[in-house]
């Protein structure tokens, strides 16, 4: 690792502790490399949007040792915890309820330590009785019009899970 990224990944890394840096250098490095250079340079993402991907697919893969290392360096990277707290609000639409618990809690915990006063002020833009017809909306929108008929020709069990997806996973902005 050249000195100089060196120092950016402790800097970057400031607030986590793992004894991997001396231990597995070489895994440290790889996953510095890709992480902090190939993905944003594949995919020419933005540094909030690289951490923001980036604490997801941990979410999704349920990767908390490593979430918890990467909201550290998010949060010193000065990524709104709003922006944080929302991505794991959205998780808990698509990964469940019992696997996002843990790591909001560890997203409270963590951020409180960086100082992050908690709860943060309410970011809705709905409310139970806007939030179907907004997501339907959206949902349109993004995969066009048939999909308000996925609503009612279909069984029933699974207008549930289509009125469940448009409400919750698309109602908000």
């Amino acid at each position: 690792m050249e000195p100089k990224q060196k120092e950016s990944l402790l800097a970057l890394f400031q607030s986590t502790s793992s004894s991997l840096r001396e231990t597995d250098p070489e895994w440290v490095k790889i996953v510095a490399d890709f992480s902090l250079e190939e993905l944003s340079a594949a995919n020419g993402l933005t540094e909030r949007e690289r951490m923001i991907c980036i604490l997801s697919v941990l979410l999704g893969c349920q990767g908390m040792g490593e979430y918890r290392h990467m909201l550290h360096a998010g949060l010193d990277s000065g990524l709104d915890p709003i922006a944080i707290k929302e991505t794991v609000d959205q998780a808990a639409a698509y990964l469940g309820i019992g696997r996002v618990h843990n790591f909001l809690e560890a997203t409270n915990q963590i951020m409180e330590q960086h100082g992050v006063t908690i709860p943060l002020l309410p970011q809705g833009t709905t409310d139970e009785a806007s939030r179907f017809a907004k997501g339907l909306k959206k949902q349109m929108e993004l995969f066009g019009k048939d999909i308000a008929k996925q609503q009612t020709d279909c069984p029933s069990l699974r207008r549930n899970i289509n009125h469940w997806l448009a409400d919750n996973c698309f109602g908000d902005d």
